[in-house]
């Protein structure tokens, strides 16, 4: 529920910012700033508390956005979300707004797992060889995961690339299963 609300936010927010003729990754920098400050847990509490007005409310998101310098636009869509009691879905609507930017230039995010860490080179070339095969540019999330044995493991978008001896292994297995 609270996803899809999100998204219905970042859909009409991005209709704005493209009607505009606006860059979308400046909104999406500035979304993801002033969530940084709205996910703290007194701000999350603040709005959230419904013995606080609409008027206090909207009065701490002005102040918000005056002092991160955010354009009209942003402002008017915050005080929005404010004045139809929306603003507690806040970090929906920015991952959701992230989304549609990702998809929008070609992005997609991942994680590779690997069962001993790696060299800056090596993630580096893992990350350029999952660019050429997906053809979009990737943010990795690089973790270490014991139980791969060796080798690695990208999850990016909808698809996994398994290069774990695991996977090897078991393929080796049915292989010589069915000779």
């Amino acid at each position: 529920m609270n996803s899809q609300v999100g998204k219905i936010y970042a859909k009409a927010l991005m209709m704005i910012v493209q009607n505009k003729h606006d860059e979308p990754d400046g909104y999406l920098s500035s979304l993801r700033l002033v969530d940084e400050i709205m996910s703290k847990d007194w701000m999350e509490k603040f709005v959230t508390m419904p013995n606080v007005s609409i008027s206090d409310k909207r009065d701490v998101v002005e102040e918000i956005s005056d002092k991160l310098g955010l354009n009209e636009t942003l402002k008017k869509f915050m005080i929005f979300l404010v004045d139809n009691g929306r603003i507690d879905k806040f970090s929906y609507i920015v991952k959701a707004f992230g989304k549609i930017c990702d998809k929008l230039y070609g992005r997609i995010a991942g994680t590779a797992f690997f069962a001993v860490d790696m060299s800056e080179d090596d993630k580096t070339d893992i990350k350029n060889s999952i660019e050429q095969i997906t053809g979009k540019h990737i943010t990795l999330d690089y973790k270490i995961d014991s139980a791969i044995l060796g080798g690695i493991v990208v999850y990016a978008g909808n698809v996994v690339y398994d290069g774990s001896v695991r996977h090897l292994l078991n393929k080796l297995k049915q292989e010589l299963s069915i000779s």
